[in-house]
């Protein structure tokens, strides 16, 4: 409270009705700065309550997904070794066929010389 001399003081009162009354208004204007201020207060501790909890989320969400993507790498990493070596031993089975007709087209040569006369 502003300190006043008794007279303007008075005379304040008077305007608002009277010392309770002035009182009361004054209390209630006092207390509405003080809700205010808290309300500010509070939101400022809010905000920042809300960004630390948001960012700690996208960490996490961000872990997340990294996570996935590196289990879907190694996922994809599996597959293809597999599909190489599937594709090793195709290209062997192949190399064997091909040996082994090689060696029917030599021994069926070496049978049936193309010098004979028929």
């Amino acid at each position: 409270m502003k300190k006043w001399d008794y007279s303007e003081l008075t005379k304040e009162a008077k305007k608002h009705g009277g010392p309770e009354q002035y009182l009361a208004e004054y209390g209630e204007e006092k207390f509405n700065e003080g809700r205010l201020i808290g309300e500010e207060e509070g939101e400022r501790k809010g905000e920042i309550k809300g960004v630390v909890e948001g960012s700690a989320l996208t960490v996490i969400i961000g872990g997340v997904i990294i996570g996935f993507m590196k289990l879907r790498e190694r996922r994809a990493k599996k597959i293809a070794e597999k599909v190489a070596q599937s594709c090793k031993k195709s290209t062997e089975s192949a190399q064997k066929y091909f040996n082994a007709t090689e060696e029917i087209d030599e021994q069926f040569e070496s049978n049936h010389d193309e010098t004979e006369d028929f």
